[in-house]
């Protein structure tokens, strides 16, 4: 028999294993149960599939930048290629993909964490922060901006290793290398977020190692970043020299592309304060949220961390108690929306003001701070977490003011910490509009899985239609939706050869990639954040020098053709009307040969055939 004490170790040593394994449970389980109940539900027909389409076109031999016109760097179109190379050239790939790759920001979000509050706390907020950050209606799980984030996450989890307690020499090279290869991937997969962490990742870790370790260090950090920075450029450069497309791929990502988003800075700033207008109910509930929980997340900030560090007992049953909670929370909100019609859309923006608010005020307050003595490492991880989380959000915001894909990771610091800065007494208030928070969430992206301009394509109770094409084995749409794919491609195949183009407007790359057929303009899509107003006007001209054999075309309404120029223009004249008077001029000698609604009670989309001409 074993002695007391070793069998007292024995039982420690299964407890602490027992609860680690509970922990990547609930974390993994939880997220997982929420994608897989919509992930495959939707064909994503309008900007749901640029991802899946680039990937297909470019295992055809038709590269970005030299064959058509891409304001993305290559690195999420050689992934997407990659794997469907390997596991086949159906969409169920990509968007699995993208599954796994939530969960791998979960994981990571997770594991960064928990070197600065307790890991109990830690899961709540990783658990809530990947789902709400899936819940804006055009997110269509694979995702640039995803990768992007990832990459910047990995970069910064690096450098918190870098941050930590006096280390070898080797371990802090390796870990400084890696930290500027993700930066760097990031730059190649998203330029705006990317070139934002490049350059906040090197400042701030050097400005805090010079703090804490002194200038030798901080000197070693800045060579071995930007010596792991240099290997995916090198890599790019080599790219682009095979492409023979340099000042193609700088023309598009750094000026064409940027034009189509803002003509001045200043847009930038008219559209964020005219979408907080548009959203004033959830910033009012952001604000509210923020005055509430900034001193319990202020007060985990300064702590020194430790104090409260659960033993494996006590991580076991916490972690039990979130995954059943979490299960009953996300189950519930599941049945809930298969039996209702409506749900409260866009409650997940409040959470987005929330963290980019906060994440703000707390860099203000850091940089009041940095300069002062006696700053330890814990404060030198939550700086450099914060700097990450608001480069990320406030890059996105570029793109789009209100987007929620700007909670990651800055949502699951703030969670963390206003729950390990909270009264006992306090924290059961948060747990409580946590879990409403997710129910609301998940019921609003069951009942609207996604949407985009050509409007959204139903609930996900109504998306049980199969279509016969293989690439969308795996996929359950709506009836309408499999109908309108089906009968198209059918169409088109019926009446072009391999060398004829097609042309959808609005944007439904899907459809090039399932008809195998390319565009006669320099664009796959058209979409007024894509494309200048110059730009959208050349199109228009190709367009009509060289008609496409097939037509889809979806009007916008007049309404929705004016918000999207106050948004985008400042309510001035676009070039997506050129584009939609091309469209009508070339389609007026075209036979409609069939209408389909795009989705259930969806907008109508037109089919026009260019006349067969007889052969003499």
């Amino acid at each position: 028999m074993c002695p007391a004490g070793l069998e007292g170790q024995d039982e420690e040593a299964l407890n602490k294993i027992s609860s680690v394994a509970v922990l990547y449970a609930a974390l993994i389980l939880l997220p997982l149960l929420f994608f897989v109940s919509f992930f495959n539900r939707f064909a994503g027909l309008s900007s749901g599939d640029g991802e899946y389409t680039s990937g297909v076109v470019f295992l055809k031999g038709i590269a970005p930048y030299r064959d058509y016109f891409s304001a993305a760097p290559p690195l999420n179109l050689l992934k997407s290629a990659l794997l469907l190379k390997i596991f086949g050239t159906a969409l169920i790939v990509s968007r699995s993909a993208g599954v796994v790759e939530r969960l791998l920001i979960a994981a990571v979000l997770f594991r960064w964490l928990t070197k600065i509050f307790r890991p109990t706390y830690v899961l709540v907020g990783c658990v809530v922060t990947v789902i709400l950050s899936a819940c804006d209606r055009t997110d269509p799980i694979a995702s640039y901006n995803h990768d992007c984030i990832l990459l910047a996450m990995l970069s910064g989890a690096a450098a918190s290793a870098v941050l930590s307690q006096w280390q070898g020499r080797a371990r802090f090279c390796v870990f400084s290398a890696l930290s500027g290869l993700f930066a760097s991937a990031s730059l190649l997969t998203k330029q705006t977020v990317g070139l934002g962490e490049v350059l906040a990742i090197l400042t701030i870790v050097a400005i805090l190692l010079f703090k804490l370790d002194g200038t030798s260090r901080a000197l070693m950090w800045c060579g071995m970043f930007l010596a792991g920075c240099a290997l995916p450029v090198a890599g790019l450069l080599m790219y682009l020299q095979h492409l023979g497309a340099f000042h193609l791929f700088f023309q598009m990502l750094f000026v064409s592309g940027p034009a189509a988003k803002a003509g001045h800075p200043n847009d930038f700033l008219f559209r964020e304060l005219l979408i907080a207008v548009a959203n004033w109910p959830w910033l009012g509930f952001g604000l509210l949220a923020l005055g509430l929980s900034a001193p319990a997340v202020v007060r985990a900030i300064h702590s020194k961390g430790d104090e409260e560090r659960p033993n494996a007992r006590q991580c076991l049953r916490y972690s039990t108690y979130v995954l059943s909670i979490g299960f009953l929370v996300i189950g519930s909100a599941e049945l809930w929306a298969l039996t209702q019609h409506d749900a409260l859309q866009d409650s997940s923006k409040a959470f987005v003001y929330y963290t980019f608010l906060l994440l703000s005020l707390l860099l203000v307050g850091f940089a009041t701070e940095i300069f002062r003595p006696g700053m330890n490492r814990r404060q030198a991880q939550c700086i450099l977490f914060c700097v990450v989380s608001w480069v990320v959000a406030f890059m996105l915001s570029l793109s789009w003011p209100a987007f929620e894909a700007m909670l990651l990771p800055g949502l699951g610091f703030l969670v963390a910490a206003a729950l390990q800065g909270a009264r006992p007494r306090h924290r059961r208030y948060i747990y409580v509009v946590l879990g409403v928070a997710v129910f609301l969430a998940v019921g609003a992206k069951l009942d609207l899985p996604f949407e985009f301009k050509a409007g959204n394509e139903g609930r996900v109770s109504l998306a049980t239609a199969v279509s016969v094409q293989p690439q969308m084995r795996g996929i359950r749409m709506p009836v309408e939706t499999r109908d309108f794919l089906d009968g198209t491609i059918a169409l088109i195949r019926d009446r072009t050869q391999s060398g004829d183009t097609i042309f959808t407007f609005p944007e439904m790359s899907l459809i090039y990639a399932l008809a195998d057929r390319r565009p006669p303009t320099w664009s796959w899509s058209h979409n007024i954040d894509v494309v200048n107003d110059r730009f959208a006007r050349e199109e228009a001209n190709r367009l009509r020098e060289s008609p496409p054999a097939v037509i889809i075309y979806c009007p916008p309404s007049e309404a929705s053709l004016l918000a999207n120029e106050t948004v985008w223009r400042r309510g001035e004249r676009s070039g997506q009307r050129d584009l939609m008077a091309a469209v009508e001029s070339i389609s007026r000698g075209y036979e409609l040969r069939a209408s389909y609604p795009v989705g259930p009670g969806g907008p109508i989309a037109f089919v026009y055939v260019r006349p067969q001409v007889p052969i003499p």
